[in-house]
């Protein structure tokens, strides 16, 4: 197991080591920052995912349809190519 080194040794040994703390400490944050945040947007995909699950894709777009306006006649159109009708 290595030993635990303080911030006072790192900070004394990086100019010799031309180590740029600043931006090895804010790279590290980035990093950091983006791995938490990749993993909230996979937890908030599960969950979304185990809620669509329970509804039905009849319901879903029923749903999707009329929140975008469409009528009656225009759903029972809306899947076919306009070269068809």
């Amino acid at each position: 197991m290595s030993k635990q080194v303080t911030p006072e040794e790192l900070k004394t040994k990086s100019p010799s080591l031309e180590v740029n703390m600043s931006q090895l400490i804010r790279r590290a944050l980035g990093q950091g920052v983006e791995r938490t945040e990749r993993e909230r947007i996979r937890e908030l995909a599960r969950e979304a995912g185990r809620i669509l699950e329970r509804i039905s894709s009849e319901d879903l777009v029923r749903a999707i349809r009329k929140r975008n306006g469409l009528t009656n006649s225009q759903m029972l159109f809306s899947d076919f190519p306009v070269h068809c009708l």
